[in-house]
């Protein structure tokens, strides 16, 4: 993707006459060799070409990505690869089996994730029919995190909720033995959204210490990482 959009724009300019959006599915695979679908800065760095492309040519641009098999706490951090696939989007959707679905039938639902450009929207159940036909259902209200929550424990969530979502980002971030700079953790937290206060309680609770690393004094960095023995 960070080499091809030259081809892709000149592609419109000759058998598009009105091209007014673009689907990259799914997005992670459009990640140069080069470069590491896990890394924040690489995805970012291909992101922001996306995102330069779009108000180039006035195409939207729709990316796809896929979830973890594991559960997370919060759908944002679900998505497979770097967080940047959900922080540097303007929008983001969940698409997700319906918890208040019929028990008959197999009923979808897209919700809304994040929205920078307008207020919240509303949820949109939907059926897959035959022949791939989509059959949508009355709207309601609901973000996707209520849906994620609902459709994985069928109540609302715990107390702590947001302490929990940053338990999750910080097991993501220092994941496979990785070692941030605390000043640049509490930072990428600020951009995702995460309160410091949140961030160090959830520290805390993940037992994630730092240590001082380099030179004596203030030339120095405070590493932070996962406990040994910890479960990611």
């Amino acid at each position: 993707m960070a080499t091809d959009l030259d081809m892709v724009k000149a592609y419109m300019a000759t058998n598009c006459d009105r091209p007014i959006i673009l689907f990259v599915d799914p997005l992670d695979t459009y990640i140069h060799k080069e470069l590491k679908r896990n890394d924040d800065a690489d995805v970012r760095y291909v992101l922001d070409l996306l995102g330069a492309f779009a108000e180039e040519t006035g195409v939207a641009v729709l990316g796809v990505n896929h979830l973890r098999k594991d559960d997370a706490s919060h759908p944002l951090y679900a998505v497979s690869g770097s967080n940047a696939y959900t922080s540097v989007p303007r929008s983001v959707w969940l698409a997700d089996d319906d918890p208040e679905g019929p028990e008959e039938g197999d009923q979808k639902i897209l919700a809304c994730g994040k929205l920078n450009l307008a207020k919240p929207a509303f949820a949109l159940p939907f059926e897959i029919a035959d022949p791939g036909e989509l059959v949508w259902r009355a709207a309601r209200p609901g973000m996707a995190s209520d849906i994620w929550r609902t459709s994985r424990t069928g109540r609302e969530g715990p107390r702590g909720e947001a302490q929990e979502i940053a338990k999750q980002w910080l097991r993501k971030k220092l994941a496979n033995g990785a070692q941030i700079a605390s000043t640049d953790l509490e930072r990428m937290a600020a951009e995702d959204g995460i309160k410091k206060r949140t961030l160090d309680r959830a520290r805390q609770s993940l037992r994630i210490k730092a240590r001082h690393m380099g030179k004596a004094g203030p030339e120095g960095q405070w590493m932070c990482s996962m406990p040994p023995n910890a479960v990611n």
